[in-house]
């Protein structure tokens, strides 16, 4: 019944709804790139790179600017209840090149400036909204862009080991409170290790805690320790992610 029956039902829940949308990339086989060729991320002369499905559109186009502000816009109309967008960065550029730019010496910075643009103009019509910057693999955890994003997705690697060094590395440029990390379910999908709920939930506690597990997959057991941990992280909340951080040892 479409997305807003989706929000409404997820409010009922007392949960808030997000959505998941990457407006600066295209596919190859879409009508949007069959249209407007000249939007596309190119070097004249060179094979377009596709990474993961995906060419990249030019923001240092106007035009381009305009079609991506109203990606964000047209999904935020969908429904009254989005609360939270995710905003997803899963290239980097190869091959660069801009059919609107006469000194393609200058990309970098065009592309950069007409993100930006659109971010500022996303900001000024929904300041409430939470959008996360994700992710790291597409350079998108950067100061840069703190300005308009609430919080960065650190990397697809939620094993919690890893974690530790990851966030430890992260902690000294970004605040927790812009450090999305998850309790993730065993064995984990990037490394197959497992570790215990427990240990998942400590690690995940020192960020912007969050849930990437099914529930209907989880022991009795597990749900009760989780519903524990996210009681208990609100109260702590404050001063995890507003608090002064004080090294004492470190994982290495």
């Amino acid at each position: 019944e479409g997305i807003g029956y989706l929000a409404d039902y997820a409010h009922s829940r007392g949960v808030k709804f997000g959505i998941w949308i990457e407006p600066e990339m295209v596919s190859p086989k879409s009508r949007l790139a069959k249209e407007h060729p000249e939007w596309i991320v190119s070097s004249e002369g060179r094979e377009k790179t596709t990474i993961r499905n995906q060419w990249l559109l030019d923001l240092s186009n106007p035009e381009v600017q305009d079609f991506v502000f109203g990606i964000f816009d047209s999904t935020m109309k969908l429904a009254p209840g989005i609360d939270y967008i995710k905003w997803d960065c899963n290239r980097h550029v190869e091959s660069f090149g801009s059919t609107h730019l006469d000194e393609q010496s200058h990309f970098w910075i065009g592309y950069t400036q007409g993100f930006y643009n659109v971010l500022r103009r996303i900001r000024e019509k929904y300041p409430e909204v939470i959008i996360q910057a994700c992710a790291s693999g597409g350079g998108r955890a950067n100061w840069g862009v703190l300005p308009w994003f609430d919080e960065f997705w650190v990397s697809d690697n939620t094993d919690a080991l890893q974690r530790v060094y990851m966030q430890w590395g992260t902690s000294y440029f970004f605040p927790a409170i812009a450090m999305a990390s998850h309790i993730s379910a065993t064995p984990n999908h990037t490394v197959f290790r497992t570790t215990s709920i427990k240990y998942r939930i400590d690690v995940a506690m020192s960020g912007r805690l969050g849930m990437e597990i099914q529930p209907k997959n989880m022991t009795d057991q597990e749900k009760a320790l989780c519903r524990k941990a996210i009681s208990e992280y609100k109260e702590i909340r404050p001063v995890v992610q507003m608090g002064d951080i004080y090294r004492l040892v470190s994982p290495y």
